[in-house]
């Protein structure tokens, strides 16, 4: 019932993963007997095994979906789902990259001839902050050149079948123009001059009709999947002794780094994409704590000078 109301792919794909992790703890449980007593107990045992607590919030929240469900078609007198007592999230902080390590990882990276697209790739990623499936999804006509802007409108999602890309973003605020500086556009443009070279070498063979700015060889210029992306970055790290990095850290990093500098929550929240700017907050509130400092010295700057105090 909840796929034909028309939840996304990738939504359908969490929720069957999620029914068959739950199953062994609640699926032997009839329907009028899955009371707040058996709900919580299954969240014990699931801690017991191991599950993380996120992990099982992350359950708690399914099977708050499916009861709600099973109310509205009368087959539980109300939401047991709603007087269960999940265990709390443990809160964590989101992984930055620091300075040096956004350095020591484009100066190696930069170094490495071999791998221009991912040059290009992971500056991009970081000068927008987008999430990994938005940029995967680029094509060039998503890139203006007269305006120095990039429209974030697709993006892959995880299906029964693999991955795919659809239309719109994972959030509705997610459909947005990004506008980027004269350093990264002319990134593009010469990368873009090397993209059609690489093409023709392909012939006719080569897949014109994606237009993926970001291709995959082997698919003859088809979008490169997400997958192949934290394949090769986890590669390169550990071949440059580097920390290993996982593809959302340039997202954090950037948004991070957008806060610190000043920039309201509500411009970040627009350019990272999020519903809400609340979200914002919540995720990234340690880089405000940051500017604790910067926060007294900006009010402090425009007091006169305290003169010294005579203590005799």
């Amino acid at each position: 019932m909840k796929e034909q109301s028309g939840l996304s792919p990738s939504t359908i794909y969490s929720y069957s993963g999620y029914r068959k992790q739950i199953a062994p703890y609640i699926g032997h449980i009839q329907l009028k007997r899955l009371t707040p007593v058996a709900i919580n107990k299954a969240y014990s045992d699931m801690l017991n095994a191991g599950v993380s607590k996120a992990m099982v919030y992350q359950y708690h929240l399914f099977i708050h979906s499916m009861l709600a469900m099973a109310y509205k078609e009368n087959l539980i007198p109300r939401n047991y789902a709603s007087a269960a007592m999940p265990p709390k999230r443990d809160a964590r902080e989101v992984q930055a990259l620091s300075e040096d390590e956004i350095n020591a990882f484009f100066t190696a990276l930069y170094a490495d001839s071999m791998h221009y697209m991912y040059q290009v790739l992971f500056s991009v990623m970081l000068a927008t902050g987008c999430r990994i499936g938005e940029i995967c999804a680029l094509t060039w006509d998503n890139i203006d050149f007269e305006t120095n802007r990039i429209h974030i409108c697709r993006h892959f999602v995880s299906v029964k079948s693999g991955t795919q890309i659809v239309e719109g973003c994972k959030t509705n605020a997610g459909d947005r123009w990004l506008t980027l500086d004269d350093s990264i556009m002319e990134m593009l443009r010469e990368y873009r001059a090397f993209y059609l070279k690489k093409a023709e070498s392909f012939g006719s063979n080569w897949n014109y009709e994606a237009d993926a700015v970001f291709y995959a060889e082997k698919r003859y210029g088809g979008c490169i999947s997400p997958d192949t992306v934290r394949a090769f970055l986890n590669s390169f790290t550990q071949k440059n002794r580097l920390r290993q990095i996982h593809p959302h850290m340039f997202r954090h990093t950037a948004v991070s780094l957008q806060l610190q500098a000043g920039i309201s929550i509500a411009d970040a929240a627009k350019r990272a994409g999020h519903a809400r700017p609340d979200v914002t907050l919540r995720i990234y509130s340690h880089a405000l704590k940051k500017n604790d400092l910067h926060c007294c010295e900006a009010v402090t700057k425009a007091m006169p000078k305290k003169p010294k105090h005579d203590a005799g």
